[in-house]
């Protein structure tokens, strides 16, 4: 099961869906408070904008870039992760 979960798409998957939760509350909220209808064009467009970026930061395509504009050091690695069977190098 922990192979499962440590798939990148599977990851990205569970980020997409809170983002997306996200991103409609948010819309919603503030709709709500100004007490004003709330636009569910204007939320599902905003959940689906933080769902794809927050897809992509769970499945993992940002960690390279995030450690460089850290200032560290990203390693360069090819093929399939140690350990791993080589299919997975497909979904990770």
């Amino acid at each position: 099961m922990l192979t499962f979960f440590s798939l990148g798409l599977v990851r990205g998957l569970i980020g997409q869906i809170i983002g997306f939760a996200f991103g409609y509350g948010l819309v919603a909220g503030i709709q709500s408070i100004k007490d004003t209808e709330v636009n569910q064009n204007l939320a599902v467009m905003v959940g689906s904008l933080t769902g794809a970026i927050l897809f992509l930061l769970f499945a993992g395509v940002f960690t390279d870039w995030l450690k460089w504009a850290a200032g560290k050091k990203a390693p360069m690695r090819h093929g399939p992760p140690k350990y791993r069977p080589a299919w997975t190098r497909y979904f990770s």
